[in-house]
């Protein structure tokens, strides 16, 4: 028997559906794996976006905190350097400003997804740091808006001693968090 002669005598005694079940079956597990394969794909793909997207958040709040503690390093410096009360005021509200906008940013970082270094430098390194030089620049501040000539020295040494080195350690800290 030749082969054409079996392969005619295979389709005509009706396995013709056979071939055709067999054929519908590997199709539909073709489709279903590739289905589940894609379905998977994007899921893992949703995950990194989500992953990509959380730690672009997250560097941009540690970054705009950064320039706010510049920002009020500055401000209060302009305080010691200005001789015009009304133009302290000004830079004192504007400190203020800077000081619930860094709140406000802080708590919206707590509330993201954070790791434990990011809790551990948020939440305790950063409260020691502002522990330390909040008090000491709200004094200079005072001091400097005082009208007594003789409390500016005092300022001086409490800003070059205590707040600017303070805010070098946070701004420090915040760079590691970006990196």
């Amino acid at each position: 028997m030749s082969l054409l002669y079996k392969i005619k005598q295979f389709f005509a005694t009706g396995s013709i559906v056979t071939l055709i079940s067999i054929t519908l079956v590997v199709l539909f597990v073709l489709v279903a794996t590739l289905l589940f394969g894609h379905g998977y794909y994007l899921n893992k793909m949703e995950s990194v976006i989500a992953a990509e997207e959380l730690e672009s958040k997250k560097m941009q709040i540690n970054s705009e905190l950064m320039e706010i503690a510049r920002a009020r390093t500055r401000l209060t410096s302009q305080i010691i350097d200005t001789e015009d009360p009304f133009t302290q005021d000004e830079l004192n509200i504007e400190l203020e400003t800077y000081a619930g906008r860094f709140a406000f940013l802080r708590q919206k970082l707590l509330n993201l997804e954070l790791d434990s270094y990011e809790k551990q430098v948020i939440e305790k390194e950063h409260a020691e740091i502002i522990s330390v030089i909040l008090p000491a620049q709200r004094t200079v501040v005072e001091l400097a808006m005082s009208n007594n000539q003789g409390n500016l020295p005092i300022a001086r040494k409490l800003l070059y001693e205590t707040v600017l080195p303070g805010q070098g350690k946070m701004i420090e800290s915040f760079g590691r968090l970006i990196a």
